[in-house]
């Protein structure tokens, strides 16, 4: 039996609420630093990116770091908050 309070989510419904190509260019290519906890992670229990915002997902920041020339995808739920080098709108932070 399929329980009906469960949303399901197809690629099509996905891409429907996907931003719009200048919100992205908007958000895209802001120098910032997160701030993260990996709670089941001792080496890594709390640590700090710092980088360029390449792509944000529904559930994941997309950051390089132009010094290490490291790329890395890092979960929306181990980000505790983000500091922006550069201003930002209330648009494109609605968007990350």
């Amino acid at each position: 039996m399929i329980n009906s309070n469960i949303p399901i989510y197809t690629n099509e419904s996905v891409m429907k609420n996907k931003p719009d190509k200048n919100i992205k260019e908007e958000t895209s290519g802001k120098k910032i630093t997160l701030y993260t906890s990996f709670f089941n992670s001792s080496e890594w229990s709390n640590k700090i990116f710092k980088g360029i915002l390449e792509y944000s997902t529904i559930t994941h920041l997309i950051i390089s770091d132009p010094k290490s020339g490291k790329w890395y995808a890092i979960a929306k739920t181990n980000i505790n908050y983000i500091e922006f080098d550069e201003e930002i709108t209330k648009d494109s932070f609605l968007l990350l």
